[in-house]
C-alpha cells in the first residue's frame, strides 16, 4: 500500500469513527447509483417502472461481477509477483 492510500486509508477511519448511522450516511451514494442504472437500461423512459427495475438489477449484478473478477485477477497478480519477488526467480 502506497504512503498516500495509507493517508486515505486513516482518514476514512477517522469520518466513520464519529458517524452514528453509517448506512444513513451512505445512502445517498447508494441511491445516486441505483438512479444511473435506471437510466442507463431506460434512458428515453420508455419502459414500464417493473421492466426498468429487472434490467437495472441485471445490470447492477453484471457490474459486481465484474468488480468481483478483477479482485480475484489482483489478488491472483500479487501471488505472483511475491513469487518472484526477486527479479524473475521463483522464490
Amino acid at each position: 500500500m502506497a504512503f498516500d492510500s495509507h493517508g486515505a486509508a486513516a482518514a476514512a477511519h477517522e469520518r466513520w469513527a464519529f458517524v452514528p448511522d453509517r448506512g444513513a450516511a451512505t445512502q445517498p451514494a447508494r441511491d445516486a447509483r441505483w438512479q444511473k442504472y435506471l437510466e442507463r437500461v431506460d434512458p428515453l423512459g420508455e419502459l414500464d417502472e417493473a421492466e426498468r427495475v429487472k434490467r437495472a438489477i441485471s445490470l447492477r449484478k453484471a457490474d459486481l461481477a465484474r468488480m468481483s473478477a478483477k479482485g480475484v485477477q489482483a489478488k491472483r497478480d500479487r501471488r505472483v509477483a511475491e513469487l518472484f519477488d526477486d527479479g524473475g526467480e521463483a522464490a
